[in-house]
């Protein structure tokens, strides 16, 4: 067993966390008995902080009754996902950092945006504190670099990338951290008003369009390509229309932007669009251009 004291914290969290998810409620010596099997220690006083962390933490409502033990509040809205997300990363570092030198088991882990991390504590510091930065900018298709003043609201990572929602000069949008060649967090003057949370994103794949309205999107799927979309959710709105041995047909609720067509793309043959009829030609026609290359 790990003897890292914040791994072995990841891991109770994690186990009390699935108890308190598979049941409606759990007597505290069935904590005891599988924390003691998982990672063979147990203490009446590090279970009731670990209880208190997934209060305040996480948002969990976990209450206590006489008799049964603990459970999930069923009429409070659980942020499920967010402690899942988390405990996923969380687990997953851990598991890189003390399996590093195992190259004859693991094949090394790499990276190749590591620099992307550069700006995230100021960025991550100016959000907290309500202050506006400047940044010198240069993006993929631009030659020359562009200064802003940006009100930023939030970070979000998408595919090993980060960006940062923002405001400037009254329009919202979406900076990738990568391009960013420098910034100052500029301590006089106060970001603009209302703030924008994280449900801005909620109508897409991806960060790039998030004022999209969202629009039925359906896909069609081989039957083996439907097996991993189903066991890989594309979006939180997809919901399955049919599934048999002619493949898997789903449905989306998003905006159609540039990750959503990537997405398309990238299954190549294994998927067929079948609406809006707009996205059908679209990528027709994107498909038709592309043979076009190999036919001269």
């Amino acid at each position: 067993m790990n003897d890292n004291k914040d791994y072995n914290h990841i891991l109770r969290i994690g186990i009390i966390y699935d108890l308190l998810k598979k049941k409606d409620f759990t007597k505290r010596n069935e904590f005891e008995d599988v924390l003691l099997e998982k990672i063979g220690h147990f203490s009446t006083r590090t279970f009731d902080r670990d209880l208190q962390k997934l209060r305040e933490q996480f948002g969990l409502e976990i209450q206590y009754v006489n008799h049964y033990g603990y459970g999930l509040n069923k009429d409070y809205e659980q942020e499920n996902s967010k402690i899942e997300n988390i405990l996923h990363l969380m687990n997953s570092t851990f598991f890189k950092m003390n399996n590093l030198n195992k190259k004859d088991v693991i094949f090394p882990f790499t990276s190749n945006n590591i620099e992307v991390n550069e700006f995230l504590p100021e960025i991550s510091e100016a959000i907290a504190k309500g202050r506006k930065i400047h940044i010198a900018y240069r993006g993929y298709w631009e030659t020359d670099r562009k200064e802003y003043i940006l009100s930023p609201y939030l970070l979000k990572e998408y595919q090993l990338r980060w960006y940062v929602l923002s405001k400037v000069d009254g329009e919202i949008r979406v900076f990738g951290l990568d391009r960013i060649r420098s910034i100052d967090v500029l301590k006089d003057e106060s970001v603009e008003r209302p703030k924008i949370d994280a449900s801005v994103f909620n109508n897409i794949i991806g960060v790039s369009e998030a004022h999209l309205q969202p629009e039925k999107v359906v896909l069609a799927f081989t039957p083996r390509q439907g097996r991993y979309i189903k066991s890989s959710p594309i979006h939180p709105t997809q919901k399955v229309i049919s599934d048999d041995e002619n493949g898997l047909v789903i449905s989306l609720k998003v905006g159609i932007n540039w990750e959503l067509k990537e997405v398309i793309k990238k299954n190549g043959i294994q998927v067929k669009v079948l609406e809006p009829a707009h996205l059908v030609e679209e990528i027709k026609q994107e498909l038709i251009d592309n043979l076009k290359q190999y036919q001269s």
